[in-house]
């Protein structure tokens, strides 16, 4: 949502014009590097570290998790946790 206003003032009346153009920049995502996890250890990687958004504070985050490998991510706002398992 945005919020705007215009305040013309004129001793001698009359009308005003005025343009608007509302940009919305995309969200910076910067790389993250690998993490090693052992098994049964828990790592912890808070994601708003690694993005922005210049218009929103909060950003949304998903995972897909990959099926060929022995670990878990779950994502809670922006943390995600991953777990190594055997």
């Amino acid at each position: 949502m945005f919020t705007f206003a215009f305040n013309f003032s004129s001793v001698s009346g009359g009308e005003a014009q005025a343009s608007l153009t509302i940009l919305n920049n995309n969200p910076t995502i910067s790389n993250i590097a690998d993490v090693y996890v052992n098994v049964g250890q828990t790592k912890y990687l808070d994601l708003n570290d690694y993005g922005r958004d210049l218009e929103d504070s909060t950003l949304q985050w998903s995972i897909i998790n990959n099926p060929n490998i022995a670990i878990s991510n779950i994502l809670t706002g922006n943390t995600c946790q991953s777990k190594a398992t055997a």
